[in-house]
């Protein structure tokens, strides 16, 4: 299965503009939660239990479930990257 967040975001038909503004103002609310104290790992926990909510309350679970495959998969990739370890 390709996890492609580019290719999954074309199928379906999202506004990358509309996309970026929301990622924007997100991370404006972390910024400003990270300045406050906020731990990341919370952070982090609060985004993915967000999705998660999402998802359910919109019904929209099979969507949530390959946006986190391709993210989980593209952070796998980079992580090997940095490493220097192969994916093999």
């Amino acid at each position: 299965m390709d996890y492609d967040l580019k290719k999954i975001l074309d199928n379906r038909n999202l506004d990358i503009h509309k996309c970026i503004k929301s990622t924007d103002d997100i991370m404006q609310q972390l910024a400003a939660d990270v300045y406050a104290g906020t731990h990341i790992d919370q952070l982090q926990v609060a985004l993915i239990s967000s999705v998660m909510n999402v998802s359910d309350l919109y019904r929209c679970k099979k969507f949530s479930i390959l946006l986190l495959k391709s993210a989980l998969a593209q952070l796998e990739s980079e992580s090997f990257v940095e490493s220097g370890r192969k994916l093999n």
